[in-house]
């Protein structure tokens, strides 16, 4: 059997970050909030800020985020907290 060698260079990829703190969301928000985002353009100078923030948070590993991935999350975080919203409402309203 021959050696097989590879010509082109493999690139480790990072994982994705997963926003585990609850410290981490509250950034967020009180970023975008002071910014007033609505644009995916207006998230890349968060991104570019907490990606420093939240890599002082975990020493070691750096930390970077895209604009997407802080649109994103403001949107599920957003969703979810006029779910549960509606739904305490409605259990207000019922009774």
């Amino acid at each position: 059997m021959s050696n097989l060698s590879f010509t082109f260079p493999l690139k480790i990829m990072a994982r994705p970050f997963r926003w585990p703190l609850q410290k981490q969301d509250l950034l967020l928000a009180t970023e975008v909030a002071s910014r007033q985002a609505i644009k995916q353009s207006e998230f890349e100078p968060i991104a570019s800020v907490l990606s420093v923030e939240f890599g002082k948070l975990t020493p070691g590993k750096p930390v970077s985020l895209t604009a997407r991935a802080c649109r994103e999350r403001m949107e599920r975080l957003l969703e979810k907290y006029i779910n549960e919203d509606k739904k305490a409402l409605k259990g207000y309203i019922e009774e």
